[in-house]
């Protein structure tokens, strides 16, 4: 329950067991995985500068219809079930890719405004 949802939200917050995978470049969108971060699933956390400001970004990202409008990468996304307020579980179709055929996501999404400096 919550008390999961908030050592995740730690772990975002925190560089620690964290792999930088992509964009060594400050200006470049920067993606990290932890391995093993929950029952042996990895996770992964992205960061990057966005022109938009935190409120419009945030209504862009909650907004679960509009998903595969900015993200290409999916052609289905959905909510499988509401956990609270602002945890739920998403089923994902990622678009194939060259050799690669669809595949299916399901994912936690936890959509809470951050709190100031963190």
């Amino acid at each position: 329950g919550e008390k999961a949802v908030d050592e995740i939200w730690s772990w975002t917050l925190s560089n620690k067991g964290w792999k930088l995978k992509t964009g060594e470049a400050a200006s470049a969108v920067r993606v990290w995985q932890r391995e093993k971060a929950v029952g042996g699933v990895k996770a992964f956390k992205a960061m990057g500068l966005v022109n938009a400001s935190a409120q419009k970004l945030f209504y862009l990202l909650s907004d679960v219809k509009a998903t595969t409008s900015w993200n290409k990468s999916l052609t289905e996304y959905r909510v499988v079930r509401k956990l609270s307020v602002d945890v739920d579980v998403t089923h994902a179709v990622g678009a194939p890719v060259g050799p690669i055929s669809a595949r299916d996501f399901v994912q936690v999404r936890i959509v809470r405004p951050m709190q100031e400096g963190g």
